[in-house]
């Protein structure tokens, strides 16, 4: 493991939870771009994962990686919530009782943190919860990065080794042909 995911980990494990939830989201959004990167075509649109490009939100990327069949439905839904902790901790400035109650609430759907540990679920500790789904969501994607074959960009459509034309589909090209004819002449 590089020594800047090492800072990271260190970072998540040992700061404040706002620091903590958005430092993790902020690599499970990064580590989300690696894994559909992988699978992606080479030279991509530059834009695709600009904020305003269509993959450009932790929403978007989860949501791609999901729908790409990447990640299973027990992923995506703790990933989901992930963001919705994060969200929580980033746009309200103060972590008081009920935002705090809501971040537990969450915490406590975590499906990937259950099946790999046991708690008691009556004394919940929301740092750790959330800490060790982080390290569970940061294993899972890093194991699906190391395991996802590239894509290769589809061939241009119209040459013969790949579509072979054959009369059939010559014929049916005149079809078109005579239809742009009597749009043309009207």
């Amino acid at each position: 493991m590089n020594d800047n995911l090492n800072g990271i980990i260190t970072e998540v494990a040992n700061a404040p939870i706002r620091s903590s939830i958005i430092t993790a989201a902020a690599l499970i959004d990064s580590m989300l771009k690696k894994l559909i990167e992988k699978k992606l075509i080479e030279n991509l649109p530059k834009d695709i994962f600009d904020y305003s490009g269509c993959l450009g939100t932790f929403s978007a990327k989860n949501n791609m990686a999901y729908a790409m069949g990447l990640i299973s439905k027990e992923l995506y839904d703790d990933i989901k919530l992930y963001g919705k902790i994060r969200n929580k901790c980033a746009h309200n400035f103060d972590l008081d009782r009920g935002n705090m109650q809501s971040i537990t609430d969450n915490a406590k759907q975590f499906k990937s943190l259950k099946a790999v540990f046991q708690f008691d679920e009556k004394n919940v500790d929301v740092r750790l919860y959330t800490v060790l789904e982080f390290a569970v969501i940061l294993v899972a994607l890093i194991k699906r990065i190391n395991n996802v074959d590239k894509c290769e960009a589809f061939p241009f459509e119209a040459h013969s080794d790949y579509l072979k034309f054959d009369d059939y589909d010559y014929e049916l090209l005149t079809h078109f042909d005579a239809t742009f004819k009597n749009i043309i002449q009207k």
